[in-house]
C-alpha cells in the first residue's frame, strides 16, 4: 500500500461502504439482508485496496 494518512485512509474506506448503503437501506430505514451486505463490503474493501496499491 502506499503511504497516506491512517485518518484520511479511514475517512475513504468509511465513505465507500456508507455510501453505497444509502440507498438500498433509504437512510438507514430499511433492513439489507446480511448476503447484500457482504457483496458491499467486499467490493468496498476490493475499491480501496486497488486505489491503495502500490506507487
Amino acid at each position: 500500500m502506499r503511504r497516506c494518512d491512517p485518518e484520511q485512509a479511514a475517512d475513504t474506506f468509511f465513505a465507500l461502504l456508507t455510501d453505497t448503503l444509502e440507498s438500498p437501506s433509504r437512510l438507514g430505514t430499511c433492513c439489507i439482508p446480511a448476503a447484500e451486505l457482504r457483496v458491499i463490503a467486499d467490493a468496498a474493501v476490493d475499491v480501496f485496496l486497488r486505489a491503495s496499491g502500490s506507487d
